[in-house]
C-alpha cells in the first residue's frame, strides 16, 4: 500500500501542494492506530460461552474480523474511484485535470512507462539518505507502537482498559499534527521562507529529536510519575508526526518522481527490518522487567531517532534527481508512442499558469 501511495501522488500532486496532499493519507496510520488501540482493548475484555466455536468465542477474534472487513470495503472504494493518472480518471472535472497537467509539466517528470534506472537510483545520494533515515526512524517508531503498551502495563501499572486508551492518546496527537502541518510546510516553501530541502530538514529534525528527548526523560520516570510519562509520550509521538507531514516521508517524492513507489518500497522493506528488531531487542534487554532495564531500552530508541535526524540533515535532497527527469531520458521518451497520452507532463503547455 505504501509504495502505491507514493507512486500515486507523484503524478497527482502539484509540487506546490505536495506536502498538503501527502499529509492527508499519511495521517491515516495514526487514525487507524487510535481506533485499533481503543477498540482492541475493549474487545479483549470479553469472551463468550465455551460451547461456541473457537473462532467466535473470544472478543479479540471479532476485532480481527472488523479490521479485515474494513480493509475489504476500502479496497472496493479504491478500485472504483482511483486511477493511475488524472488524465484517466472519470470522477474529476476537466478543469482539475488541466490544472494538474499544467502544474506537473514544470517538474519535467518522466513518463510512467519509463524503465526504472536501477543503477543510477541505487547509487544516488537520495536513495541512501532515505534508506538510512527510515531504518533508524522506524526502529524508534516501531518500538513506540509495539513496546510502549507493554511498558505502560509492566512499569507504569496501567490496566488493559486504561492501556488501550492511554496508548491511543499519543497517536491522536500525532494525527492532529500530521493533518494540520502539511499545509504549513507548503506555505513556508511557497512564501520563500525556506527552500524545499530545508523545510524537509526542519520538519524531520523536529520530528525525530522531539521523541528522542521525550523518550530519554521517560526512561527516568517510575510508576509514581506515570501520568507525566504519558504526557511526554504524547508530546514525543505528536512531534514525530512531522516526519509524515513534511519530513523524509514526503521527501521521497521530491527527488524520485515517478520512481517514488519503487524507491519507497525498497527503503521501507529494508527499514522494516529494524522495526522487527525493536520488540526482540527489548525482550533481551528487559528480561527481568526492571526499571533500569527499561531505561536502557528507551535510551536505545532515543539514540535511533537521533541518528535518523543527523543523517537526513546531512544528505537530504529537495529537487528531482537527473535520473528521474525527462530531460535526461528525452530520446527514449519521445520514442514511446504512448508517452504523450500516458504522462501529461511531457507534452504539456510550456507556459504554465501562475
Amino acid at each position: 500500500l505504501w509504495p502505491a501511495n507514493f507512486r500515486f501522488w507523484s503524478t497527482w500532486a502539484p509540487a506546490t501542494e505536495r506536502t498538503t496532499l501527502l499529509s492527508i493519507p499519511n495521517s491515516g496510520p495514526s487514525m487507524g492506530t487510535i481506533i485499533s488501540l481503543i477498540m482492541g482493548g475493549l474487545f479483549c475484555t470479553f469472551s463468550l460461552n465455551d460451547s461456541i466455536l473457537f473462532p467466535f468465542r473470544y472478543g479479540w477474534t471479532y476485532f480481527f474480523y472488523l479490521l479485515g472487513g474494513l480493509g475489504i470495503v476500502w479496497s472496493f472504494v479504491w478500485l472504483f474511484f482511483a486511477s493511475d493518472t488524472p488524465a484517466k480518471n472519470k470522477h474529476i472535472s476537466a478543469n482539475e485535470k488541466e490544472y494538474i497537467r499544467v502544474c506537473k509539466a514544470v517538474e519535467k517528470l518522466q513518463d510512467t512507462n519509463t524503465k526504472i534506472p536501477w543503477v543510477p537510483m541505487l547509487k544516488s545520494q537520495g536513495f541512501w539518505c532515505i534508506l538510512i533515515t527510515m531504518f533508524f526512524s522506524d526502529f524508534g517508531l516501531y518500538a513506540i507502537w509495539t513496546v510502549v503498551p507493554e511498558y505502560m502495563n509492566e512499569v507504569l501499572f496501567f490496566s488493559i482498559e486504561q492501556n488501550g486508551l492511554l496508548s491511543a492518546l499519543p497517536h491522536i496527537a500525532s494525527f492532529l499534527v500530521v493533518i494540520s502541518t502539511g499545509g504549513l510546510a507548503d506555505h513556508l516553501i511557497k512564501a520563500n521562507y525556506l527552500k524545499r530541502v530545508n523545510a524537509r530538514k526542519l520538519f524531520h529534525g523536529v520530528g525525530t529529536l522531539a521523541p528522542a528527548i521525550c523518550l530519554l526523560l521517560i526512561s527516568f520516570l517510575d510508576c509514581q510519575h506515570r501520568y507525566l510519562a504519558v504526557c511526554l509520550l504524547i508530546v514525543g509521538v505528536a512531534f514525530n508526526g512531522l516526519i509524515m507531514s513534511g519530513g523524509c516521508m514526503v521527501n521521497v517524492v521530491d527527488f524520485s518522481g515517478v520512481h517514488s513507489g519503487v524507491m519507497f518500497g525498497l527503503c521501507n522493506t529494508i527499514a522494516s527490518i529494524s522495526g522487527f528488531c525493536a520488540p526482540f531487542l527489548t525482550s533481551v534487554i528487559t528480561k527481568q522487567k526492571t526499571a533500569a532495564q527499561w531505561r536502557i531500552a528507551f535510551m536505545l530508541y532515543a539514540a535511533s531517532f537521533l541518528i535518523s535526524a543527523i543523517v537526513f540533515s546531512l544528505l537530504a535532497l529537495g529537487e528531482t534527481e537527473p535520473w528521474a527527469r525527462n530531460d535526461v531520458y528525452d530520446e527514449q521518451i519521445k520514442g514511446d508512442p504512448g508517452a504523450g497520452e500516458e504522462l501529461m507532463e511531457i507534452n504539456s503547455n510550456k507556459n504554465p499558469v501562475a
